[in-house]
């Protein structure tokens, strides 16, 4: 227990009972609970595209390394697809963490 704020950290704030917990500092200062709504806006389609574009690209490449006789391997422009997919997602990723912050 530290004697300075009477928190079991050195150094931490100390608030008064029932005040919420800010996110970021000087303008960018959020409650903690827009602060979680407006990144799982951001953060959950960034994390859908990233893993359909991942999906997409690895499909691409198996079905044409497993070729089968007969049977026409997707084609090349469904790779391109998932690439593109995968950096919309990695983009808005990015965006989410630049604009929003992590807690």
């Amino acid at each position: 227990m530290c004697p300075a704020n009477g928190t079991g950290r050195p150094g931490a704030e100390r608030r008064p009972p029932g005040a919420t917990a800010a996110v970021g500092l000087g303008w960018r200062t959020l409650p903690a609970g827009m602060h979680d709504l407006l990144s799982s806006l951001l953060g959950v389609p960034a994390v859908i595209l990233l893993a359909a574009g991942l999906g997409i690209v690895v499909v691409t490449l198996v079905s044409r390394l497993r070729a089968q006789p007969g049977k026409r391997p997707i084609r090349w422009a469904h790779l391109v697809f998932g690439v593109g997919l995968t950096g919309a997602g990695t983009l808005l990723l990015q965006l989410d963490v630049a604009l929003i912050g992590v807690r």
